[in-house]
């Protein structure tokens, strides 16, 4: 038996002399110091640099790898240098993804928005041509300038500047309407006078109820745009501020120690997954304090969803120029009404001398149907499939991007293909025995690869920016009822015919605009922002009205039971006893 004894003394030296300490994966130092150079940490002529030659006669690798005979001290340096980069790798090549799709999405979004807003003008601009040619040239004019204050609108920063485009729009288009309504023969109003007619506009009232009716929804619903381009916004640039993470020192170290030092003990086994999520977790602790507030940033997203699926911006836009069309036919039938109101206000009209060029011309026919007027469905093309498609896609990227800041550090560590069994845990190939800590910088107290003394704070700005978000669509889409409240009750459908919005005033309807019954876009994530929501006045909410005949059934039945049950059983029991009392006088 003693040739067994030499055989495996003999077998157990030559693992020993080709790995050094790495006996349980001896690759030798050759491919290990291939991958090295492949990383660009160590140079070709770095195996003749090593103790004997690199066959395992040293072990005076890096102090941060526990030695390792593949390589030498020189290497610190060049190790922890790679560490950190790959972390930094990680962070910038994952957040420039999120940041091209959150962008590419934003884009698509505000392009399909002016889309609509294009073929809505165009069409506009026909139909009023087509129908008022008297009107059409200073028309022309003032729809130009409406249609683009909308599109300004979309970014601009006051959220006053759709409301004050409206009200210009409608100033701006009294007078040549008032011209031809009544002056059609006539030069035309002086400027003085047809700034008079400006300023009477919102008193003389000409267009009736349809500037409320018309403005109210679809202001809305360009806000509501407007929102959730300023959240595709704030979410691009946190993310883009994300790629710029600053990664410590310390965590350069453990990133070798995971990614590298094992070929330093000519191992390449991958890492164990302990170890990764320990140093990824650790090192990336900052990017997970931002997870919760993504969380409201998605979540006032589906919100702005929400609100856009219930105006429906897309018919509103389509059905616009029908609209405005309406408006003025409305001034052109009370014409002598408004004479008297206008001569209160403004007295007779005074006109350009002979010769002045003439602001009403005729236009050239627009594009659209035979007849120079589009069809309905033009816009509806664009905004059925393109904008409500574009709105689903962009608030899909934020859901998407939701666990990416606390879910990085699994990602990576699936990238790096670590693992439970036969794997690198910092040391040797062995088993991780060593507890895993948990998630965020809280939780790093209890990491035993990292020590955080100092974590990066900035990310605390990043999150209070995107909450940020979330209460500006609160406190500006009050008028929009909380989910779970349109599922308990009926607000009203909208059908597939019409704008799709309830165009009454807010002083005449007994609810607020109408929803579509679509659970699946009304998360209950808001349930607690939203206590409440006064839909009419008088009788109160549809939740006070079910309690009420709830109650009155329960009462009904409780005020019915003396009557019914309670004195029938009085009367069986006074009936039993004198008949036991009767019994008892006979026996004796």
């Amino acid at each position: 038996m003693w040739w067994v004894l030499v055989a495996v003394v003999w077998v157990a030296g030559g693992w020993q002399g080709a790995g050094g300490e790495t006996a349980d994966d001896p690759v030798g130092c050759g491919p290990a110091l291939e991958f090295l150079v492949g990383q660009k940490i160590a140079s070709r002529d770095h195996l003749a640099r090593l103790p004997s030659g690199g066959d395992g006669g040293g072990s005076g690798g890096p102090e941060m790898c526990g030695g390792g005979v593949c390589c030498v001290p020189d290497l610190t340096e060049a190790l922890t240098e790679a560490g950190r980069t790959s972390l930094t790798q990680v962070v910038r090549t994952t957040a420039d993804t999120l940041h091209a799709t959150l962008s590419a999405r934003r884009t698509a979004f505000h392009g399909a928005v002016e889309a609509a807003l294009t073929s809505s003008e165009q069409r506009a601009i026909a139909v009023i041509s087509a129908t008022y040619p008297r009107v059409a040239g200073a028309a022309r004019e003032v729809l130009q300038r409406l249609y683009a204050g909308l599109r300004a609108g979309l970014t601009h920063p006051d959220q006053a500047t759709l409301q004050n485009t409206f009200d210009a729009f409608w100033d701006e288009l009294f007078p040549p309407v008032y011209h031809s309504v009544l002056h059609a023969h006539l030069p035309p109003f002086t400027q003085q006078y047809a700034q008079c007619l400006r300023d009477a506009q919102r008193t003389v009232r000409p267009w009736g109820v349809i500037p409320t009716l018309l403005g109210e929804p679809l202001i809305r619903a360009l806000h509501s745009a407007r929102l959730l381009l300023h959240a595709l916004d704030v979410g691009v640039h946190v993310v883009d501020a994300a790629r710029s993470l600053p990664i410590a020192n310390d965590c350069g170290e453990a990133a070798a120690r995971l990614r590298f030092c094992g070929a330093c003990h000519g191992s390449l086994a991958p890492p164990c997954m302990g170890l990764c999520l320990n140093v990824a977790r650790g090192c990336l602790a900052p990017l997970a304090e931002v997870d919760g507030a993504w969380g409201d940033l998605a979540g006032a997203a589906t919100r702005v969803q929400e609100a856009l699926a219930a105006l429906r911006l897309d018919t509103l836009l389509q059905h616009l120029p029908d609209k405005l069309s309406e408006a003025v036919m409305v001034a052109l039938e009370r014409g002598p009404q408004l004479q008297k109101k206008v001569r209160r206000d403004c007295s007779s009209p005074s006109y350009e001398e002979e010769g002045h060029t003439t602001h009403h011309q005729q236009p050239p026919p627009a594009a659209g149907g035979e007849d120079g007027v589009g069809g309905a469905g033009g816009a509806g093309e664009g905004g059925v499939g393109g904008l409500g498609e574009a709105v689903r896609a962009a608030v899909s990227a934020v859901e998407g991007a939701r666990h990416w800041w606390a879910g990085l550090p699994e990602t990576h560590c699936s990238a790096i293909a670590a693992q439970d069994a036969h794997c690198w845990n910092g040391l040797r190939v062995a088993q991780y025995t060593k507890t895993t800590a948990g998630v965020g910088i809280s939780a790093q107290k209890y990491n035993p690869e990292i020590r955080l003394e100092r974590p990066d704070t900035t990310v605390y700005t990043l999150a209070e920016r995107l909450r940020s978000v979330r209460r500006l669509v609160l406190t500006q889409l009050t008028w929009l009822p909380k989910a779970d409240s349109r599922r308990s009750h009926n607000y009203g459908h909208i059908d597939g015919s019409g704008s799709g919005v309830d165009m009454m005033p807010e002083s005449r309807r007994h609810s607020d605009y109408p929803h579509n019954d679509d659970e699946e876009n009304h998360p209950d994530d808001y349930d607690q922002d939203y206590e409440g929501y006064p839909m009419a006045s008088g009788d109160g909410s549809g939740d006070r009205i079910l309690d009420y005949e709830i109650t009155g059934t329960t009462n009904t039945n409780v005020q019915s039971a003396p009557g019914s049950s309670a004195q029938p059983l009085t009367s069986t029991f006074f009936l039993s006893i004198t008949l036991a009392a009767a019994v008892f006088l006979m026996h004796f």
